[in-house]
């Protein structure tokens, strides 16, 4: 659909998104859905990078490892800071 010739306003809930790999393209103005677990290959070519989630407890919200990329790093390579959680909030209130 073309935004420009057929405006889409709306909600789409947890219960749509669970059922798809999403690309949520904000620069664009553009939302994806794909097959489920067909879009790693497509941004593999594109040259993303895997980012871990995990579902924090019943909330069902995901959460991924975030850090500053000014922490620095130790003699090994490690972090020398801990990451923290950060959750993905689309605004619905479950």
């Amino acid at each position: 659909m073309d935004p420009a010739h057929d405006p889409v306003e709306g909600m789409i809930g947890m219960e749509v998104l669970e059922q798809f790999d999403v690309d949520f393209d904000f620069p664009a103005g553009r939302l994806r859905l794909w097959k489920p677990h067909t879009v790693e290959n497509v941004a593999k070519k594109a040259g993303m990078t895997t980012v871990d989630a995990v579902v924090v407890n019943e909330t069902r919200l995901l959460g991924f490892r975030v850090v500053s990329s000014s922490v620095p790093r130790d003699a090994t390579g490690g972090l020398a800071a801990q990451p923290f959680l950060g959750v993905v909030d689309c605004g619905a209130s479950f």
